[in-house]
């Protein structure tokens, strides 16, 4: 660790390591254009700088314990699904605390997780083959929390795979047995 050799620090070497004023680059376009020059060797000089600066105080990004709250904000709407985030409001599902090793950043957690289980196949959940033929060749977000675009080019079950089929008429399903595929 570093901090047993602080105090072999010079007050310059103490000042260099210390937190620094805070500043805010703002891109100001075509209001402004000037030399900015650099103060590292290794980095050129900007010729044509179109961007200001500003200082900001450090405390300027603290806020006062009586502004935050606890729990859901006044007029949040539990009742609506919202694309990009993720609810379990619409899924049927049993949960549970449980001592199950679940990994963490290559670490087992030490504490219980909360396990869900979600109903595999209930009387109101679509035919797959439905669900396949409305989503094949459309476009959907993925990776949560950082969602990018997707086309869907295949839904799969655990024995049957539907595929997006070209036959002029748009996407097509054409269920195939896992042991089929490659």
């Amino acid at each position: 660790p570093i901090w047993p050799l602080e105090d072999r620090l010079n007050d310059e070497e103490k000042n260099r390591n210390a937190a620094g004023m805070c500043l805010s680059s703002k891109y100001e376009g075509s209001d402004i254009d000037f030399l900015f020059k650099s103060t590292y060797p290794s980095f050129p000089d900007i010729v044509h700088c179109k961007a200001s600066c500003t200082r900001l105080a450090r405390d300027c990004f603290s806020l006062a314990s009586s502004r935050l709250r606890r729990g859901l904000c006044p007029g949040v709407r539990q009742d609506v699904f919202f694309p990009g985030f993720p609810t379990l409001k619409f899924l049927k599902y049993d949960a549970r605390f449980e001592h199950a090793d679940v990994r963490v950043f290559q670490s087992a957690s030490k504490n219980a997780s909360v396990i869900f289980d979600l109903e595999k196949y209930s009387s109101d959940t679509p035919n797959v083959a439905v669900v396949a033929k409305q989503l094949l060749g459309k476009s959907c977000h993925v990776g949560w929390p950082h969602l990018v675009e997707a086309s869907v080019c295949s839904v799969e079950t655990e024995d049957t795979v539907f595929k997006v089929g070209t036959n002029g008429k748009g996407a097509q399903s054409h269920p195939q047995t896992q042991r089929g595929r490659s």
